[in-house]
């Protein structure tokens, strides 16, 4: 695919309507064009939060296994599946799973599915976070029950992503004291350090969450 043009990008995070129609009528061909991390036009527009958009960017083509994992269409995410059984651990174009993409946005059910068929658990993104979906569900938005659906299936709370950061580390800089004990009680290693020497503790005392941290270090 090669980039859709600012202009399109743009209309897109303005949820310019009239802009993106004229263009597409103007040439059909933008449609299969991307965005800048060459991520189709319709995650471009999950990712800045115009969904809206999504049926005129998909226009009449279904949805992909990434696109509907990603918006939390469950039809549309077994449908690709069903014909394209292998999307399940493939990576889009700008490097995410279908599971680090449901795990990142939230949605359980998509996430319940994709682990009932095998998801791999493990698989490393191919983009610069280089993480696997336990990283990226505590990226997002993140709720306890999908990051213990992940754990009890068996993701690795030890698992380290760029620069070696650790669940535990992204839980810590968010100061959520309650995903830090979760981690915990499933075996996360509280002295584990990211690659320039931070423990957990101390990336929340640096993010403020003095409490946490005296908490983490006392572990």
């Amino acid at each position: 695919m090669h980039t859709a043009p600012d202009t399109l990008l743009a209309a897109i995070r303005e949820r310019d309507t009239t802009t993106i129609r004229a263009m597409i009528e103007a040439d059909a061909s933008l449609l299969a064009s991307s965005g800048p991390s060459d991520e189709s036009l319709v995650l471009y527009a999950r990712y800045v939060g115009a969904i809206d958009l999504v049926p005129m960017l998909q226009h009449t083509r279904p949805l992909d296994a990434h696109e509907a994992a990603a918006l939390g269409d469950l039809p549309a995410l077994r449908h690709a599946l069903d014909i394209d059984a292998d999307a399940i651990d493939r990576h889009s174009n700008d490097g995410w799973t279908p599971l680090h993409l449901s795990a990142f946005f939230v949605h359980d059910a998509i996430a319940d599915m994709l682990i009932a068929r095998g998801a791999p658990l493990d698989m490393l993104s191919t983009n610069s976070t280089r993480n696997m979906p336990l990283h990226a569900a505590l990226a997002g938005a993140t709720n306890a029950a999908l990051m213990q659906r992940l754990v009890a299936a068996g993701a690795d709370v030890n698992a380290r992503g760029e620069g070696g950061i650790t669940p535990l580390h992204l839980a810590a800089s968010r100061g959520d004291s309650v995903l830090c004990e979760l981690l915990l009680a499933r075996g996360a290693h509280v002295t584990a350090h990211m690659d320039d020497g931070v423990t957990a503790a101390q990336l929340a005392g640096t993010r403020g969450f003095v409490e946490l941290a005296e908490q983490l270090a006392s572990r």
